[in-house]
C-alpha cells in the first residue's frame, strides 16, 4: 500500500523511505493541516485507487492543484503527466472559461479549502475576475467572451442608448453573482486586487456596503458576523476616504451594535465618519447611547459624536483655520442642530455639553447661542 501511495507522490514516498531507513515496521501518517480535512482526503485517494486517473474539472482544479503541491504529486506514472502538471495546464486556460466557470471554481475551491489565502492559483483566477469586470464590453455574464476586445467599438456606441435603469445593471449585475456565492475571504483577495490595479473607488465602496447588506444582515453567528464587517472596515480603508458613502458607513456602525471586542475597527470606522462629517445629517448623529444595567445614560451616545468631531479636526493634521470653511460651517450648523436636539436630555452632563458645542471654533458659526435656552443645566 505504501509503494501504492508513494509511485504518485514525492512527499509520501519520502516519509516512507525515513521510516524504513529508521527500521520501522509500521507506518503512521497523520496530517493535521491535510487540504479539504476528510473531504479532501476522499476525493485525492479516489485518485490514488484509479490509477491516477481522475476528470479535472472547474469544480475541483482549484483544490487538486493545492492537495497537489501539499502532496508533492509530481511524478509520471503509467506515463500520464503528474497531477500537477495537469492542473496547471487546466488552469492556463482560464482565459478562456467563461463567467459562470471562473464563478464555479471559486466557489466549490473555497468550499473544499478551510484556508483559502495560501492556494496561489485563487489570486490568478481573482486577477482574472478583476480583468473582466475592468473591461468595457463585459455587460451581462454571458456577454462575456475572451476575444472581447472586438467588440468595444460597438459596445460603446450602443451604450448611449441604455436607460438609466438598465445602465446601472450593467456596471453593477455582478455585486449579486459575487455576493451570494463568495465568502469573506475570497471578497478581501478581490478588492485588494482591484484597489492594486486601480480599480474605480466608488464602484469598489458601492460593492463592499451591498455585500454588507446582503451577508451581514443575514447572520446570527455574532463572531462571524464582527469577522466580516471589521474585513469590510480594512478593505474600506483602503479607499479614497472622499468617495465612502457616509450612509454606508453610518449602516457599517450599526452592524456593531451589539458587538464587543471590537473597539480597534470601531476606531477606524470612526475615523471614517469623521472625515466626512460634513456629510452627515442630524439623524445620522442621533445615535442612542448603548445599554447599561444601570439607568443613569443619556438618551443620545454623545461621546461617539465628540470623536467624530475630533477626527474631522485633524483631517489631514490641518488646522481650524486652513480646514475648508464651507466644510467647517456646515459641520458646525450641525453640531448646534445636534446640540439643540440633546439639550432637553437632563441626564446630559453640563461638562460634555460645554464639549461639545466648544470643539468647533465661535469664527465658523452664524450663531452660537441658540441652544442654549433648551439646556437647563447650563449656568
Amino acid at each position: 500500500m505504501r509503494k501504492f501511495y508513494a509511485q504518485f507522490s514525492s512527499k509520501l514516498s519520502n516519509i516512507f523511505e525515513k521510516r524504513c531507513k529508521n527500521g520501522g515496521k509500521e507506518t503512521k501518517v497523520i496530517f493535521q493541516d491535510f487540504p479539504g480535512g476528510p473531504t479532501g482526503f476522499e476525493l485525492i485517494t479516489r485518485f490514488f485507487y484509479n490509477n491516477g486517473v481522475i476528470d479535472i474539472t472547474h469544480s475541483n482544479v482549484l483544490f487538486l492543484q493545492h492537495v497537489a503541491r501539499y502532496l508533492e504529486i509530481n511524478k509520471v506514472v503509467f506515463g500520464r503527466p503528474s497531477l500537477m502538471d495537469r492542473t496547471e495546464k487546466f488552469l492556463e486556460g482560464v482565459d478562456l472559461w467563461d463567467w459562470s466557470e471562473l464563478l464555479l471554481a471559486l466557489t466549490d475551491g473555497q468550499r473544499l479549502l478551510i484556508d483559502i489565502n495560501p492556494v496561489s492559483s485563487v489570486r490568478r483566477l481573482v486577477g482574472e475576475f478583476v480583468e473582466r469586470l475592468a473591461s468595457r464590453c463585459l455587460t451581462t455574464p454571458s456577454s462575456y467572451s475572451s476575444k472581447c476586445s472586438s467588440f468595444r467599438s460597438s459596445c460603446d456606441s450602443k451604450s448611449t442608448l441604455i436607460s438609466n435603469k438598465s445602465g446601472y445593471f450593467r456596471m453593477f449585475w455582478w455585486f449579486e453573482d459575487l455576493t451570494t456565492t463568495l465568502t469573506i475571504d475570497l471578497i478581501e483577495l478581490l478588492v485588494k486586487k482591484m484597489v492594486l490595479e486601480k480599480f474605480d473607488h466608488v464602484t469598489i465602496s458601492k460593492f463592499i456596503f451591498y455585500y454588507q447588506r446582503v451577508r451581514v444582515l443575514g447572520v446570527t453567528n455574532i463572531v462571524v458576523r464582527a469577522t466580516i464587517v471589521e474585513k469590510l472596515i480594512n478593505l474600506l480603508s483602503l479607499l479614497d476616504k472622499r468617495i465612502i458613502s457616509i450612509k454606508g458607513l453610518f449602516e457599517t456602525l450599526d452592524c456593531f451594535k451589539f458587538e464587543a471586542n471590537t473597539q480597534p475597527y470601531k476606531s477606524k470606522l470612526e475615523i471614517l465618519i469623521g472625515l466626512q462629517l460634513d456629510q452627515a445629517t442630524l439623524d445620522d448623529l442621533l445615535l442612542p447611547f448603548p445599554l447599561r444595567k444601570t439607568k443613569k445614560y443619556t438618551m443620545y451616545n454623545v461621546n461617539i459624536v465628540l470623536r467624530f468631531l475630533k477626527n474631522f479636526l485633524l483631517d489631514g493634521n490641518i488646522s481650524h483655520h486652513k480646514l475648508c470653511s464651507y466644510r467647517l460651517k456646515r459641520v458646525a450648523r450641525l453640531v448646534d442642530s445636534y446640540a439643540s436636539e440633546i439639550a432637553p436630555d437632563h441626564r446630559l452632563k453640563p461638562s460634555m455639553f460645554v464639549a461639545l458645542t466648544m470643539v468647533i471654533p465661535d469664527s465658523a458659526r452664524d450663531s452660537c447661542d441658540k441652544y442654549i435656552p433648551s439646556y437647563r443645566n447650563l449656568s
